[in-house]
């Protein structure tokens, strides 16, 4: 690799801002995290829905959901 690439083995945190696509993608740094990122990212999930399910109904949740899938997609 070249000095300065934003490319490396492991992902790191200026891979991590070197483009939206990727903090969208690591779950806003919570991929980062070296010990089980996926359960990270679960736990990190949960108190977001709380907060969106205290002054949204499920529904309007389920359809928010169908736009972010697409960023999700993006990036």
């Amino acid at each position: 690799m070249r000095a300065g690439s934003t490319i490396s083995a492991t992902p790191d945190a200026r891979f991590l801002v070197s483009h939206p696509a990727h903090f969208i993608a690591m779950g806003f740094g919570v991929g980062l995290i070296r010990l089980v990122p996926g359960t990270f990212g679960t736990l990190a999930a949960i108190p977001i829905y709380w907060a969106l399910a205290r002054v949204l109904p499920v529904l309007a949740i389920a359809f928010l959901a169908i736009p972010l899938f697409f960023v999700g997609a993006w990036a």
